[in-house]
């Protein structure tokens, strides 16, 4: 059975793999952010293994986070909800876990 305190850490990621996979994942264009990360669309999934990583700087986990608050403030295509669930909860929570 598992412990009941994982089970909100469980939907979040669950959710965040439904948005970040399929037909039409929610990308960030590594453009935007520059910093080393790739001159591409990276699907979130993929970007926030990148953050995570301890090679990646402060300087580009700074700039991805300031562009992926910039797209929750405003709606790109998306509901907002979608990216301000991403940037909030997924990109920014996985160290918290």
């Amino acid at each position: 059975m598992p412990r009941p305190e994982w089970l909100p850490f469980d939907q979040v990621e669950t959710s965040f793999r439904l948005l970040t996979t399929g037909p039409c994942p929610l990308v960030l264009d590594g453009r935007q952010v520059g910093h080393g990360l790739p001159a591409r669309p990276i699907p979130l999934d993929e970007l926030r293994a990148r953050l995570l990583h301890p090679s990646t700087s402060f300087a580009a986990r700074d700039a991805a986070m300031a562009v992926l608050l910039a797209r929750a403030g405003r709606r790109v295509g998306r509901p907002r909800s979608a990216w301000s669930g991403c940037c909030c909860r997924d990109c920014g929570m996985p160290p918290a876990r």
